[in-house]
């Protein structure tokens, strides 16, 4: 028979995992945009590259995923979203040697009108923003994350929402 464990002597056995989120966002010539990320201490001390990323970030204590996808959106573009943001994908990303897993809830924000896109303001932890075609980020992105971006666009083409692992639909 098992012996019983306390309860968060029990919870230090099950797998750990990060939660994120994301907001998928056009301008009004169908153009995806992606914010750059500055350079950053920590993330440099690994040896990361800054990488081209929606605007979303991990979720804080206590809180839900659409919440911090609209809160994430207005710290680090200005845009404030709330209430207009809806389901797109699901994306779970398998651990690596700096992250347990990790579950992005994508968020698909709609098309911003070009004065909502001129007045994007950057927090500090980015220094650019671009608007492109999906073609156009290709070279620009790593395969899994054009992989993702690719996966999203279609399943904003077709109204639908997808579950995906490392960015490909399952």
């Amino acid at each position: 028979m098992p012996q019983w464990i306390p309860p968060a002597e029990h919870l230090k056995t099950m797998p750990q995992a990060l939660h994120g989120c994301a907001v998928f966002l056009t301008d009004q010539r169908n153009r995806i945009l992606l914010l750059h990320e500055a350079p950053n201490e920590q993330r440099d001390a690994f040896g990361a590259d800054p990488r081209w990323l929606f605007p979303g970030g991990r979720l804080d204590h206590d809180e839900n995923p659409l919440r911090a996808a609209a809160r994430e959106t207005l710290e680090e573009t200005g845009l404030d979203l709330t209430g207009i943001l809806r389901p797109l994908g699901t994306d779970f990303r398998d651990p690596t040697e700096h992250r347990p897993a990790m579950t992005d809830y994508h968020f698909d924000g709609g098309w911003l009108t070009a004065a909502q896109a001129e007045a994007i303001l950057l927090s500090d932890e980015h220094d650019s923003h671009a608007f492109r075609r999906l073609t156009e980020w290709q070279p620009i992105l790593p395969p899994t994350r054009y992989a993702l971006l690719s996966s999203l666009t279609q399943a904003r083409a077709e109204s639908r929402q997808l579950v995906l692992h490392n960015g490909h639909p399952m």
